[in-house]
């Protein structure tokens, strides 16, 4: 899980899904819905890589590609 925002009862999360790979290795970006607890998976269009899902949880700034 990447970033979540609940209100009302439903829950919107993007989630890398790593259940596919396309031919370049990448793995899609999807915006999962929680309404009614069942979820639902909205394409994003985006591709990343398996670190993609490291970079929130890393302290490491070059990691993350970020400079002061």
């Amino acid at each position: 899980m990447i970033q979540s925002y609940n209100r009302d009862g439903v829950t919107v999360t993007v989630v890398l899904d790593r259940r596919t790979a396309n031919k370049d290795g990448k793995y899609p970006i999807k915006v999962k819905v929680y309404h009614l607890r069942k979820p639902k998976y909205f394409s994003s269009g985006i591709c990343m890589t398996k670190e993609w899902t490291q970079l929130k949880e890393s302290s490491n700034l070059k990691l993350r590609g970020l400079s002061l």
